[in-house]
């Protein structure tokens, strides 16, 4: 529970709007915040961590699922990297990563995932999912890192979601956006 606002950025000509997060242990204003802003927004980014996908999650998924928006789920993979790296503790967090990025684990969630979405009556497989170890992209993006930021960007795997983002926008993006204002007009 970093954000407890809603807080809105520019990145590629797009607006990016972070809100609370969602399935928060007494998070309901941080919920109405969130469900708030999507009801408004044209893309939903739905971001979870991979060892957090329970009943709770899923069922805040349903409600934005609900809305009729286009929605794309962003696993964040958990694996700890020291903020003091060396070649060797880049070595060992670049295994362990490789060991968390395993496409039958990666499989598994997204399996689960659907799971959830038929116990909602809602077919789940329309959304796109995504991988990403979001404190490696960050640390990448560090001064004090520059040595490893190469690295730390390959490892986050951040560059398919920024893809999979500009690929939905650009190709379906003028659509969104019609369809935002009628939902919002109606």
């Amino acid at each position: 529970r970093f954000t407890r606002d809603v807080r809105t950025y520019s990145y590629k000509k797009l607006r990016i709007t972070d809100v609370p997060g969602v399935a928060a242990f007494e998070g309901k204003d941080d919920e109405d915040i969130a469900f708030n802003a999507a009801r408004k927004c044209d893309q939903i980014l739905f971001l979870i961590n991979d060892d957090d996908v329970q009943s709770e999650v899923a069922e805040c998924l349903s409600r934005i699922f609900s809305l009729g928006k286009p929605v794309m789920c962003i696993i964040n993979v958990k694996q700890g990297i020291s903020d003091s790296l060396s070649d060797k503790e880049m070595k060992m967090f670049r295994n362990r990563l490789n060991k968390k990025f395993n496409m039958d684990r990666i499989n598994a969630i997204k399996n689960q995932m659907f799971a959830f979405g038929t116990s909602y009556g809602q077919d789940w497989h329309s959304i796109r999912f995504a991988y990403v170890h979001l404190k490696a992209a960050y640390m990448a993006q560090q001064p004090q890192y520059e040595q490893y930021a190469d690295e730390l960007l390959e490892l986050s795997r951040f560059e398919y979601v920024d893809r999979m983002i500009v690929d939905e926008v650009s190709q379906k993006g003028g659509f969104y956006k019609l369809k935002s204002y009628a939902d919002i007009v109606t």
